[in-house]
């Protein structure tokens, strides 16, 4: 990915990449890139998943149905269920993420593209973390998504920022992140 540029905001630390790839390119760059998780941060993930529910206003104990779009390691989802909010469904295109959400003991696992997967309910709470931003075409898919929310359902989108204190929890991949995003900047 020599050709692309990336430039991050200066105000929120978010970054893309221009021009955007394509679907091909992203493969290729993601190749054995788009897993990296140990069940040593499930209680870091866990912490994150109790403030985040509680700041969204989420009920405990109503059996609400979550769906965990691009849920990697897949300790949101399962937070979601040890916390008793409710039933969560997991979908994931990777089937390295899928495995590791399985031994979590999650119970409804898609393994698909969730652009093009036909869902067969609707959800009261969707969660798409560090996923939109590799998207060809986000807006579509972020309108399937409001399409699946059931009636006064939220629709959670978390994009990645660079200064965040959550990438302290991948000690060992964040070395090779950064060389990886390093030399695919036209500097490296």
């Amino acid at each position: 990915m020599g050709a692309y540029s990336i430039f991050k905001c200066t105000h929120c630390g978010t970054a893309q990449s221009c021009p955007k790839p394509s679907l091909k390119e992203l493969a290729d760059f993601y190749d054995s890139f788009l897993f990296r998780t140990s069940i040593e941060n499930k209680p870091f993930v866990y912490k994150s998943a109790e403030l985040l529910f509680s700041r969204l206003g989420l009920p405990a104990n109503e059996n609400k149905q979550m769906l965990d779009v691009g849920g990697g390691g897949g300790f949101y989802a399962k937070a979601f269920e040890d916390m008793k909010y409710g039933e969560s469904t997991y979908v994931d295109l990777d089937p390295r993420a899928c495995e590791s959400a399985m031994k979590l003991g999650i119970k409804n696992i898609i393994n698909a593209d969730a652009g093009k997967y036909d869902f067969p309910i609707s959800y009261d709470f969707i969660m798409c973390r560090h996923l939109i931003e590799h998207l060809i075409n986000p807006n579509l898919f972020i309108m399937k998504l409001i399409h699946l929310l059931s009636p006064n359902g939220q629709l959670l989108l978390i994009c990645p920022n660079g200064e965040s204190l959550e990438y302290l929890a991948y000690p060992k991949s964040l070395l090779g992140r950064l060389l990886k995003i390093y030399k695919s900047n036209s500097w490296g």
